[in-house]
């Protein structure tokens, strides 16, 4: 898998969007990256700007790659409807990269968060969790010194589904971690897509939208 860093330039008139004007690859070979993304891995699979951890003035990025663990040699038997759809293997894991990015879109260097890289501090992670597999994230201050990075792991409880939140530090190194399961309907894939929103409620906290895609029945819950 990869992720592409596209820049353009606007008009002068409106600032429409008008022309392509670069194009960068990040991938396992990539240098800056000290974390390679296994072969099966489906890095890219989403994304999540999520500030500017090292303060150089640029943003910097998460990558999901919900396919990631799948076995030593990178091969699972791929069943779940044929494999389709990002990270399929029957025994992928997932994981997440932060990827720190310089002014021209190269990796100045990366982190990587798994079920083992964490010990305790992370969620425990199953075969077939798909963590990773959506993305989204809360600024630095919010609810953690540094961004909050809101993880989808659809695949987790027999497909129910659960969303982790990783409570990072200024670095983007994790300090903590919050689980929030599936609602009671079965094979949700409750954590397949994420947004925050605005502070709808005027909390101080914007709403988090979950995607369940395979859900039984719409349903309500005050969190």
């Amino acid at each position: 898998g990869a992720v592409y860093v596209l820049s353009f330039v606007a008009s002068a008139v409106g600032g429409e969007v008008v022309e392509l004007v670069g194009a960068r690859k990040l991938n396992g070979t990539s240098s800056g990256m000290q974390h390679t993304p296994s072969p099966h891995g489906h890095f890219g699979a989403s994304l999540a700007p999520i500030g500017d951890l090292d303060g150089d003035g640029i943003g910097d990025l998460a990558v999901g790659a919900p396919g990631a663990g799948a076995g030593a040699a990178g091969a699972c038997q791929q069943s779940r409807g044929g494999g389709g759809g990002a990270g399929g293997a029957d025994c992928a894991i997932g994981a997440v990269y932060i990827v720190l990015l310089s002014p021209d879109g190269r990796a100045k260097s990366s982190l990587k968060y798994t079920a083992v890289s964490w010990g305790a501090l992370g969620p425990p992670l199953l075969p077939r969790a798909l963590f990773g597999a959506a993305l989204a994230a809360y600024p630095a201050g919010v609810l953690s010194a540094g961004p909050t990075l809101v993880v989808g792991a659809p695949g987790a409880d027999a497909d129910a589904g659960a969303v982790h939140l990783l409570l990072l530090a200024t670095d983007g190194h994790l300090t903590r971690s919050e689980t929030v399961d599936a609602p009671r309907e079965a094979r949700g894939g409750f954590g397949s897509a994420l947004a925050v929103t605005p502070d709808w409620d005027s909390n101080g906290v914007g709403e988090l939208l979950v995607g369940a895609p395979r859900a039984a029945r719409a349903e309500l819950a005050d969190a």
